[in-house]
């Protein structure tokens, strides 16, 4: 339980600034969760099984999320030592905070095996390069996106366009514009020469902080008190929820006061979420307590 009275133990709980990026070209599942895959094509390699083997050995050692790896010898009609390397997650979208933390991207994780695999000169991991043999005319290595489907069926993903939106989940005290500008600048220095950029602002908003301060604090806590029969635990969250912030820069003084019913025993905002009646009731008598007395934090003012 946090003590109501200890505002800095509420501000350590608030989000700090995070990043996250979903890809545009989703191949399966969620827009956070689903699968991702590549097809590798080696030019040169003496022992096929044995590259194989030590691959699989490879990505295990970068897969730190501890991703489903799936690598398989693929045929064409090519020269070329082929595999295809899909990575799957969970089935399952968490809402953003109600996970306990960072969740992993199957594209983001594929992309970083990648990196360590080959570097941006052509190179190869050293434990890889071992078993294969390379001439400078020709490059070592050769990636293709897959489009892989439920069930981890794939084939090559014709696009080649790489897209994502990037999400920036702003902290109290940082500013959209800022943060888009920031973001802008850090892609085209990263950018490399072969490549094209093009960036798109979709939508934003800052990010917002209440004291607890306000007389109608004390008063809430007992109205929740009241309506759920148990003492209430206020902590920090919602400090990107957008309306919020609009809604406090359209109505100077608004003191942001969410109340968010749902069930206990499923994951707010995933897919199967329910509704507890019983939490339902709790939250409608507790607004019912406050509103009977409002008055005492507005000294008879008309409450905002």
């Amino acid at each position: 339980t946090v003590p109501a009275e200890v505002t800095s133990i509420l501000e350590a709980q608030l989000r700090k600034s995070t990043i996250n990026v979903r890809p545009g070209h989703r191949v399966a599942g969620s827009i956070i969760f689903g699968r991702a895959g590549a097809r590798i094509c080696f030019n040169s390699c003496s022992d096929s099984d044995a590259l194989q083997l030590k691959l699989l050995e490879f990505f295990k050692k970068t897969n730190p999320f501890n991703l489903k790896i799936t690598l398989r010898r693929i045929k064409t009609d090519s020269e070329d030592i082929s595999f295809d390397l899909i990575l799957t997650s969970s089935t399952k979208d968490p809402h953003s905070g109600m996970n306990g933390g960072p969740v992993p991207v199957a594209e983001l994780q594929l992309a970083r095996m990648i990196d360590h695999l080959v570097k941006s000169d052509g190179t190869l991991a050293p434990e890889i390069q071992k078993i294969c043999s390379t001439t400078s005319e020709k490059s070592a290595i050769k990636t293709h996106s897959l489009f892989v489907e439920e069930g981890e069926s794939a084939r090559l993903f014709e696009n080649p366009e790489a897209k994502a939106i990037v999400e920036i989940r702003l902290a109290p005290g940082n500013q959209e514009k800022k943060a888009e500008t920031a973001l802008k600048t850090y892609l085209q220095k990263k950018l490399h020469k072969d490549y094209n950029l093009k960036i798109k602002f979709d939508r934003g908003a800052s990010p917002w902080i209440t004291p607890i301060t306000h007389p109608i604090f004390p008063i809430t806590l007992e109205a929740l008190e009241m309506g759920y029969d148990r003492k209430p635990c206020i902590y920090g969250c919602g400090g990107s929820i957008p309306f919020v912030a609009k809604l406090t820069d359209a109505i100077p003084g608004t003191q942001p006061l969410c109340l968010g019913p749902y069930d206990p025993d499923s994951r707010m905002h995933e897919p199967g979420e329910s509704l507890s009646l019983a939490d339902f009731l709790g939250c409608t008598k507790s607004i019912l307590h406050l509103i009977a007395r409002i008055n005492k934090a507005f000294k008879n003012k008309v409450p905002i």
